[in-house]
């Protein structure tokens, strides 16, 4: 795609007629050399651009006057583009495209030439494509540039999830980030960190906060040995750090497992604020790290109710906070 810096590979073009009509009275000739007879009243109401190029000095007639061969105008983008574009113009098959950058490619020329209607239908096709969630930074970032509302509201979630500096170079090595600028990233990774602390909050207010099923077995050897060391110091002696109570259901004390839990979820939801950090290999990993053998059950089986309902609650969690950002922001100019 013309922009990239690294080497890519190019996406099999698909297959289909290039788009000619008998009856044109104007040539299109693309950089690859190809000729698309068209209509001038067409193009002319598509574009005001083409309306420009073809009342003055683009239009050259190849042959000489008296010859009955339409005047051809001369345009920098490729047969494909062209025959994409005009796809959009005249009411025929719509382009089918296999890779993004093809998709990227026409929206560069329909931007070009001022179509504002083709810019519509390919936000449509990326709006209904699976590079929504596949390329999500990056198709945020085309939306951003070509101010594509809809798109980028879209396309919002996906960026915030994903950090640019974790691409590989030939996925940042393209021609729509060097529109995208520096307060634009900090922005995205502003969004992401608030929302991983709102998920962090939610996680300690909901799962955490009221003891569920009986003590586990981490706990109790806790508060014996906290009651042995008590007894063992002279009375009034032993400071006020430690709080042991007969009650069944104390929950000054947190167990192993959850305090593993939690270090692995925030570190997870700070890599991605999308994250399921109550999938099965992560709450695993914190009850093998743990070394109450009441793991299983305190993660498992004690708080399976509660999961269910913090997901739903971070599923409502919002993936934007402009009003916080322009706040920090407000605050730090200040600083300054």
């Amino acid at each position: 795609m013309q922009g990239s810096i690294f080497p890519v590979r190019r996406a099999r073009l698909p297959e289909y007629t290039l788009l000619t009509f008998p009856d044109g009275d104007l040539i299109v000739k693309s950089s690859d050399k190809k000729e698309f007879r068209v209509h001038k009243k067409v193009l002319c109401l598509a574009s005001e651009i083409f309306t420009g190029m073809i009342s003055l000095d683009d239009v050259n007639p190849s042959v000489p006057l008296e010859s009955t061969r339409p005047a051809t105008v001369d345009v920098t983008e490729s047969s494909f583009i062209m025959n994409a574009l005009l796809r959009y113009i005249y009411p025929v098959e719509r382009p089918r495209f296999s890779a993004l950058d093809q998709i990227v490619a026409v929206m560069m020329a329909a931007d070009k030439y001022l179509m504002g209607h083709v810019m519509k239908d390919l936000e449509d096709v990326l709006l209904g494509s699976t590079y929504l969630e596949a390329d999500g930074l990056r198709v945020y970032m085309l939306a951003h540039h070509f101010s594509l509302k809809k798109l980028e509201d879209a396309s919002l979630k996906h960026a915030v999830r994903k950090d640019v500096l974790s691409l590989r170079p030939e996925q940042i090595a393209t021609a729509e980030i060097t529109h995208f600028s520096l307060e634009a990233y900090y922005r995205l990774r502003f969004f992401a960190w608030k929302r991983a602390m709102r998920c962090e909050t939610l996680i300690e207010e909901e799962l955490f906060a009221t003891p569920t099923g009986k003590i586990c077995e981490c706990i109790t050897a806790s508060r014996e040995s906290d009651s042995k060391y008590l007894a063992e110091q002279p009375e009034g002696d032993w400071g006020g750090d430690i709080y042991v109570s007969d009650d069944e259901n104390e929950t000054s004390r947190t167990c192993e497992a959850v305090v593993k839990f939690r270090l692995l979820a925030y570190e997870a939801l700070m890599e991605d604020c999308g994250t399921d950090v109550f999938r099965n290999d992560l709450m695993l990993k914190a009850a093998k790290s743990s070394k109450c053998r009441d793991s299983l059950r305190t993660l498992f089986e004690d708080r399976d109710q509660k999961i269910t309902k913090i997901r739903w609650k971070m599923d409502k969690i919002p993936w934007e906070f402009e009003k916080e950002y322009l706040e920090a922001k407000k605050c730090n100019a200040t600083i300054i």
